[in-house]
């Protein structure tokens, strides 16, 4: 919308053949639309000396030179001349465009020396980008970004700050859940990582054989790290007659073992789109590891493993890729 102008009229009815007190006052812009058909100022006390104002909404003026007119009647009904007053409405410019768009981390380098965001030149602009944490020690930082027009004029440097925690060197190497009732733990396993890491996408079939046929539990799960501390217990209450998992989750590995039960002679089916190499082993009800072994993304999906001698009893399958791991329960008789 254009601009509104302030107008500002001062009458002496002296000068505009009227000795009668003014009543009546109109201004208008354009074409005369005939006495007493134009816009009337209003707000001031009828007398032979007025001030009257008005706003004028310029939104549908074209750029020129143009005149507001005005005119006032006395209380006899006589008419002032119509007097004019010119103004000019420049033409409406749209701001300059977005050309750049830059970000720093902390320490301004200079106006052009940022980190550049590539951006379609406009106004107004859009933009997303990828930032960098790996070079910045723990701590507080700030992150600042700008941008420059068409002119080569710079918008002020806004900022937000943010809090980069170190991470530890010690990583996950244990995954420890139990299953506890009203007298307390009913049972207890260990799954050992084949490689630590600093966190897990964690997926596994619970081992429920030593649970009562009925009651209520909570299954309690935990990580133990390479240097020995525990995490806080993260805990699920369930019915024995309702399905059992850890946060109603299924495994972010799916694979599968046949035949289960078995005689320690068993095939594994492992996911096929494999990019980087995973890591299977198996573990007995005491988290000791009887097999391990390396798989390649460009190894055979079906998968042999022998035992040998194993004991009868409940072992798990752990197969580990990237971040995440799934566990499932194999049954040697």
């Amino acid at each position: 919308m254009k601009p509104l102008i302030f107008v500002l009229l001062t009458i002496w009815s002296g000068r505009l053949l009227a000795q009668p007190p003014v009543a009546y006052a109109e201004w208008f812009v354009g074409p005369d639309p005939g006495y007493g058909q134009a816009t009337s100022f209003t707000g001031f006390s009828p007398d032979t000396l007025i001030e009257a104002s008005a706003q004028l909404n310029l939104s549908n003026v074209s750029p020129g030179l143009h005149h507001c007119y005005f005119r006032v009647k006395d209380s006899d009904g006589r008419w002032s001349q119509t007097l004019s007053r010119p103004f000019f409405v420049f033409p409406a410019e749209a701001p300059p465009a977005v050309v750049r768009l830059e970000w720093f981390w902390d320490v301004d380098p200079g106006y052009g020396q940022a980190n550049p965001v590539a951006i379609m030149p406009g106004d107004p602009v859009e933009a997303t980008w990828a930032v960098d944490l790996a070079g910045l020690p723990p701590g507080i930082h700030n992150l600042y970004a700008r941008m420059q027009d068409a002119d080569g004029a710079w918008s002020p440097t806004s900022h937000s700050s943010t809090v980069i925690h170190a991470e530890p060197d010690a990583r996950i190497e244990k995954i420890e859940y139990s299953y506890q009732d009203a007298s307390g733990p009913a049972a207890s396993f260990t799954y050992a990582l084949a490689q630590p890491r600093h966190y897990v996408d964690l997926g596994f079939d619970p081992v429920t054989d030593s649970l009562a046929t009925s009651g209520g539990y909570e299954l309690c799960l935990a990580v133990v790290r390479t240097d020995g501390a525990r995490s806080f217990e993260r805990c699920s209450s369930f019915s024995w007659t309702a399905p059992v998992g850890v946060g109603e989750r299924a495994s972010p590995v799916a694979f599968e073992v046949f035949p289960n039960p078995n005689d320690g002679n068993f095939r594994l089916r492992l996911p096929e789109e494999r990019k980087a190499p995973a890591y299977l082993s198996l573990a007995d009800a005491q988290g000791r590891r009887v097999f391990f072994q390396e798989v390649r993304p460009e190894d055979a999906s079906a998968l042999y493993v022998n035992l040998g001698q194993a004991e009868g009893g409940i072992y798990f399958a752990i197969l580990e890729m990237g971040n995440s791991v799934g566990v499932k329960k194999v049954v040697v008789r």
